[in-house]
Formats: structure tokens, C-alpha cells, sequence
């Protein structure tokens, strides 16, 4: 049951896969191209692991009892798709050198498409097939760790610009890359500790099922956070000048910062779920630029949490109002400027110091 099960999921995997990268092609959405080659790579890796997987040594005699060359091209590939979100760069001839370790891997059979198992090395690599396989998959785990490490930095400069930008980030969040790659490491891992104590030569079959089965579930996630993945659309030039020819003299700068205060409190912008950067400067009748130079120095704050301290410092008004207390707690957020319950709870508490329900009933 459990067999049959698991490879009608794989199946699905399969199909959901090639269906998801046709949707995006169909999207015709530059932001998200990227996500295409990577969908069809795990969809390879799939279809190769179960179809091709306890069949291979009939094609040919690999020195690998467990080998999955595909997966290198994993990390590179969300690599890219996060860089192309953050920075909205294209890919480039430098970028060739991310893909070295996919050819590598196919370069160890040169020697067997020659002469077979009578060259030295190729007949090393077969008499030791178990450990050189432990070793390749280890390759794999500190490659994704490599990736993991530079998709973490990226990802902190994203999270900045974010902040710099938009008042509600939730919806554009790119941790999941994060959490998509530690998987696929945790994976790599198991299964080189795996074939360095358990497996031995006659038994590959156990892995039949498993790995391609783990790749089904998480290119479902995949093809969720591709279709749901929320891209913005930032100006290209920086928004933050901090060379003084271009910062406003102290006097200019008291003056804007009322302005801006007397807009906040009288017109009360954040209301709006989607206030932006630029929807807030055109409203103060300045530069994006000089607006965010002004939130940073001026208010030593980002736009993000400068415009969500006026939405909860508006909330704690309506929870002192009796005629407020039928509302729940989440319909007050949703009427302060809040579009979702997760980032509500997470910026109040950061604000306050406390949940919203314990603030409530400190107040009772």
C-alpha cells in the first residue's frame, strides 16, 4: 500500500512539475523565467531517481552506486532566482562557472566510455564505489552549504530594500529559498551517512522510493511558492544618499520632518495596506530619495517600521475606546492598515514588547 501510494505522488510530482513550468512560461513574467529551469530540474531529478534510478548499471556501468548528477545544478539554480529577485540581475557569461561541478561529475566517465574498467582510475573508483559515492553526495552537501551561505547574504540585502520600500514585506518574503535549501542539504547528508554505515552494494533499491518520493514533496512546495511568490518592482537607482552634498540642511530637514509627522497623524496614510515609499513621497510633494534619506536620519527608522508604529500606536487608541471592544483584536488590525494576522502579531510584539491579546488584557 505504502509502495503504491508514494509512487502515485511521485507520478504527481512528475506531472506537477512540467505543468507548473509551462504555467510560468504562459505567465510570461520576467521575474519569475528563472524559476522555470530549476522546476524542470527537480522534475529531472525525479523522473531520473525512479525511472532510471535500480536500471542504470544495464545502460551503464557507473562507478556510483547512488548518482544524481542533477543535483548540482540545484544550488546554482536558486542561486539565481533569488539574485535576480533581490538585485534584478540578468545571468551573465561569468555565471557559466556555477555549473564547473556538473560537468565535473560527468567527467569521471570519460575514462569508462574509453577503455571501460581498464584504466587504473576507473577501476579504483569501481573497487571503492560505496566510499566514492559517500563522497559524492558529501560534494553535494558542502556545495549546497556554499550556496546556503551566499543566498543568506543576498537574501539580508533583500530584506533591507524591503524594509526600505513597503509597509506590509510578508507577502514578498524569500526565506523559503532559505528553508528549500536547508532541506535539500539535510537530504545530501542523510544519505552519505546513510551509505557510509548501511548500504552496501546489493540493496540500492531502498532508495528507490525515498529520495524520489522526498523531491515529489518538495517540488510541490516549489510549485507553490512559484505561482504565490510575490516579486516588487524597485526604481533602480539607490534609495538612501548619505553624502552630505545631497542630505538638507538641519533647518530644512526639522521642517520636513513635521511636515511629515502632521501628514501622518492628520491624513493618517498608513492606513492604506500597500503605502509605498514612493505613495508616501508623492503625498509630501518630495523625491522617494530624499524621503527615505529623511525616515533614516531624521526619524532613525526604515519606512517599514516607521509607517507600522503608526499603525499600532492607532490600534492601542481603539482598544482604549469602549465602543472598540466588540471588535476582535484582528478586525481592529485589519481596520488600522494590517493585511495579515502573522506580520501583525510579529510587529506589535516588536513594537510593544507584548502580544496584542496580552496587551488587551493589560488594558482590561
Amino acid at each position: 500500500m505504502f509502495k503504491t501510494i508514494s509512487e502515485i505522488i511521485i507520478h504527481a510530482g512528475i506531472i506537477q512539475g512540467v505543468f507548473t513550468a509551462f504555467v510560468i512560461w504562459k505567465m510570461k513574467n520576467r521575474f519569475y523565467s528563472l524559476q522555470i529551469p530549476l522546476i524542470l530540474c527537480v522534475t529531472l531529478i525525479i523522473a531520473h531517481n525512479f525511472y532510471l534510478g535500480s536500471h542504470a548499471a544495464e545502460i551503464f556501468e557507473s562507478p556510483f552506486i547512488l548518482a544524481e548528477p542533477f543535483i548540482f545544478l540545484i544550488g546554482p539554480l536558486l542561486f539565481f532566482h533569488l539574485r535576480y529577485i533581490a538585485y534584478h540581475q540578468k545571468l551573465s557569461w561569468e555565471d557559466s562557472s556555477h555549473i564547473v561541478p556538473f560537468l565535473l561529475f560527468f567527467l569521471t566517465f570519460i575514462p569508462g566510455l574509453s577503455h571501460g574498467k581498464q584504466t587504473v582510475y576507473y577501476g579504483f573508483l569501481h573497487n571503492n564505489s560505496l566510499a566514492v559515492t559517500a563522497l559524492l553526495w558529501i560534494l553535494m552537501a558542502s556545495q549546497m552549504i556554499f550556496y546556503w551561505h551566499r543566498m543568506s547574504s543576498v537574501n539580508k540585502d533583500y530584506k533591507k530594500k524591503l524594509g526600505d520600500e513597503l509597509s506590509q514585506i510578508e507577502s514578498y518574503d524569500t526565506s523559503w529559498i532559505r528553508t528549500f535549501t536547508i532541506l535539500f542539504l539535510i537530504t545530501f547528508t542523510v544519505v552519505a551517512i546513510v551509505l557510509v554505515f548501511i548500504v552496501r552494494n546489493d540493496n540500492l533499491d531502498k532508495f528507490q522510493i525515498p529520495l524520489p518520493l522526498f523531491f515529489s514533496f518538495t517540488l510541490f512546495y516549489l510549485s507553490f511558492k512559484a505561482i504565490t511568490q510575490k516579486v516588487p518592482v524597485f526604481q533602480e537607482e539607490p534609495i538612501v544618499k548619505e553624502l552630505s552634498s545631497n542630505a538638507p540642511d538641519p533647518q530644512k530637514e526639522a521642517g520636513l520632518k513635521k511636515q511629515l509627522s502632521d501628514l501622518m497623524e492628520e491624513k493618517q496614510p498608513f492606513l492604506e495596506p500597500d503605502l509605498t515609499l514612493k505613495d508616501l513621497a508623492n503625498q509630501m510633494g518630495i523625491g522617494r530619495n530624499q524621503l527615505s534619506y529623511l525616515i533614516n536620519n531624521a526619524f532613525q527608522s526604515n519606512f517599514y517600521l516607521f509607517v507600522n508604529i503608526y499603525r499600532v500606536e492607532y490600534l492601542k487608541k481603539k482598544m482604549l475606546d469602549d465602543k472598540q471592544k466588540r471588535f476582535t483584536i484582528l478586525a481592529l488590525a485589519y481596520d488600522s492598515g494590517f493585511n495579515s494576522k502573522s506580520s501583525f502579531n510579529a510587529i506589535f510584539k516588536k513594537i510593544t514588547g507584548l502580544t496584542p491579546s496580552e496587551y488587551r488584557n493589560r488594558l482590561s
